[in-house]
């Protein structure tokens, strides 16, 4: 069944060029600031887990087996990488964890 049934005739119109210029937005915060590929990790063990947030500031609740991407910054005072968990409501969450807690998956 076609979403366009759905939508009214203005939306119908609207639809694919608001979720395209979504995607190119959401593909930028994929590379770092040169244009290369940043690396896809998960989380080690099971479910969720908490971690530190900075922007938040406090620890967030989030799945493990998600597809994380390091970012290149620099480590925090304590040592930790970050870690950017793209969500399509809000653009996404960044956490810092410990390197021995990354399994590295590679690139998408």
């Amino acid at each position: 069944m076609k979403l366009s049934i759905f939508l009214s005739k203005s939306k119908e119109k609207t639809f694919p060029r608001s979720m395209k210029s979504l995607a190119i937005k959401g593909s930028k915060f994929l590379k770092s600031k040169n244009g290369s590929l940043l690396k896809i990790v998960t989380l080690k063990g099971q479910k969720h887990g908490y971690y530190w947030s900075p922007s938040e500031k406090k620890l967030i609740l989030v799945p493990r087996k998600a597809e994380y991407y390091l970012l290149a910054w620099e480590k925090d005072e304590k040592g930790r990488v970050s870690l950017f968990l793209p969500q399509l409501s809000v653009g996404g969450v960044i956490i810092s964890v410990f390197e021995d807690e990354i399994d590295f998956s590679g690139y998408n």
